[in-house]
């Protein structure tokens, strides 16, 4: 397996730690990750990204072509469609607007759990490893070692949008 993922946003969105999150739990899954970090925006709101490439084979270095693209805004959406690949899709709230969304509500999920909007990347957290057909408790260990104490919402929240997703691969 290949695959290359692309997680974008809005500075202070989360898109950074959300990728790192990603590979650590791809890695101890026994797949090789390399994550290519855009230069961050400095300032709160301004577009930030990371490209993560996950293979069962060394990788050493990201592609410009992506299977998936885990939006927290449009102007992801708007910046970075264009690389998809033919079967490529995009992992994100409902309200932006493409025709290559997988919709998630994020409101309704987010008013159920009574949390703040960075739980927005959690969500898609959980969708996206249902898509590779990762069992939810590998999700909740890694949860639990990078959060300790504060690992409760987090997890409600990545199980929430593990349930929202079908497996796919």
């Amino acid at each position: 397996m290949e695959k290359t993922i692309l997680i974008g946003g809005k500075a202070g969105q989360g898109s950074a730690f959300t990728a790192n999150f990603i590979g650590k739990v791809f890695c101890s899954l026994g797949y090789y990750v390399f994550n290519y970090r855009d230069y961050p925006s400095l300032i709160r709101g301004g577009h930030n990204f990371n490209v993560l490439r996950i293979s069962d084979k060394p990788v050493y270095s990201h592609k410009n072509k992506y299977d998936i693209i885990l939006a927290l805004d449009q102007k992801t959406v708007d910046l970075h469609q264009k690389n998809l690949n033919k079967k490529g899709f995009i992992i994100g709230n409902k309200s932006l607007k493409t025709k290559k969304l997988y919709p998630i509500d994020i409101e309704s999920v987010l008013n159920k759990l009574k949390g703040p909007r960075i739980l927005e990347a959690d969500i898609l957290v959980g969708y996206l490893f249902k898509y590779f057909g990762v069992d939810k408790k590998i999700l909740f260990k890694a949860t639990e070692e990078k959060f300790k104490k504060k690992a409760g919402l987090i997890k409600k929240a990545i199980e929430q949008g593990y349930n929202l997703a079908e497996k796919k691969e």
